[in-house]
């Protein structure tokens, strides 16, 4: 069975059957692959600060994260190790205010997040111990955008 769909609207994330991402910018336009291990996990923000959001994953067997910034396009994919521990979760946000989307994990074994500022690089990163429970469920949004 085929992973294609057919008539896409501009600028769609799409999860294909087999768990890789694809991506089409143009109504129409073939999907381009980006991710296919079996451990990724989608994790879209805007990691470059031009208000778009950027496609990303998490490959959770490494602690891998791969992102395709928008305003670079595929030339300008990267990666960062960050992360990798079984128990982690990745919750990315701005938690830095600076405008781009910065990696984090939340470790649920241990109730930490941990989080790698853009605005400073892996110079910055830093933990915060809240939640551990086993029931706990990480929320990442801007409260600031419902109030």
């Amino acid at each position: 069975m085929s992973n294609r769909t057919s008539g896409l609207l501009p600028g769609n994330l799409l999860l294909n059957k087999d768990s890789s991402l694809s991506y089409s910018t143009v109504y129409g336009e073939e999907p381009v692959g980006f991710g296919g291990d079996p451990s990724d996990k989608p994790v879209p923000a805007d990691y470059d600060g031009d208000g778009k959001t950027d496609l990303a994953i998490y490959r959770s067997g490494t602690g891998a994260w791969f992102i395709y910034p928008s305003l670079a396009g595929a030339a300008g994919i990267y990666g960062v190790g960050f992360g990798g521990d079984a128990t982690d979760i990745p919750v990315p946000g701005d938690y830095d205010g600076d405008g781009k989307a910065d990696l984090a994990i939340y470790r649920a074994n241990i109730g930490a997040w941990f989080i790698y500022p853009s605005s400073t690089g892996p110079s910055g990163i830093y933990g915060v111990g809240f939640g551990g429970d086993p029931t706990d469920i990480p929320v990442t949004m801007n409260l600031a955008s419902i109030y």
